[in-house]
C-alpha cells in the first residue's frame, strides 16, 4: 500500500490461466521477443559480456528469446514454471538459483508473480551480475488499462515507479 503498486487477491486460478496452450491472447509476444533479442544483443555487446557468459531467460514462455540468443552465439538457457520452452527444449534449467547465470532476463514477467517480493529476492540472490527486465508501470493508468488483462488471469501484480525504485534500493 505504501509504494503505490497494485496486486490482485492471492490468485488461486493461475493453473487454469496457464492451462491454455500457446500464446493465449498475447499475439504480440513474438514481435516483442524479437525487439528484446535485438536490444539485448546490442546491450550485452556494449557492456562487454562475452558470448560464453551463461544467461537464463526467466519466464521464457515458448523459449523463442533463448533460442534467438543461442542462434546469435550467446550461451542462453530458458526457464518457465508454467510453460514448456519448446524453442529451447535442449537448453533448459530447472532452478534459476542454481544455474550460475551471469545474466538473467525477464521480459514481461514480473507482473505474473503472485509473491513478487519472494520471487524477486530469489532472482536477485541468484548471483547474476546483470538482470534485464521489462514491465509496464501502473502509475496514472485508467481502470480499463489493457495491461490488467482480467480475461487472461495471468497478470496479478502491477508495479509503481516508487515500488520498483524501492526494490532496486533493496538489491
Amino acid at each position: 500500500a505504501a509504494c503505490g503498486s497494485q496486486q490482485t487477491q492471492l490468485p488461486d486460478w493461475l493453473e487454469r490461466a496457464y492451462a491454455i496452450p500457446g500464446l493465449h491472447i498475447d499475439v504480440g509476444a513474438p514481435t516483442r521477443t524479437i525487439k528484446n533479442w535485438l536490444a539485448s544483443v546490442t546491450l550485452l555487446d556494449m557492456l562487454g559480456f562475452p558470448l560464453a557468459a551463461k544467461g537464463v531467460d526467466f519466464g521464457a514462455g515458448l523459449g523463442l528469446y533463448a533460442r534467438l540468443m543461442r542462434s546469435s552465439g550467446w550461451n542462453f538457457f530458458a526457464y518457465d514454471k508454467f510453460s514448456y520452452p519448446s524453442f529451447a527444449n535442449y537448453f533448459l534449467v530447472d532452478d534459476v538459483g542454481k544455474a550460475s547465470a551471469e545474466v538473467l532476463t525477464a521480459f514481461e514477467v514480473f507482473e505474473h508473480l503472485p509473491y513478487p517480493s519472494q520471487t524477486l529476492d530469489s532472482l536477485f540472490g541468484a548471483g547474476a551480475s546483470l538482470i534485464i527486465f521489462t514491465t509496464w508501470l501502473v502509475d496514472g493508468q485508467p481502470s480499463d488499462w489493457i495491461y490488467y488483462l482480467p480475461e487472461c488471469g495471468q497478470h496479478v501484480f502491477f508495479y509503481s515507479d516508487k515500488g520498483l525504485r524501492e526494490l532496486a534500493e533493496r538489491h
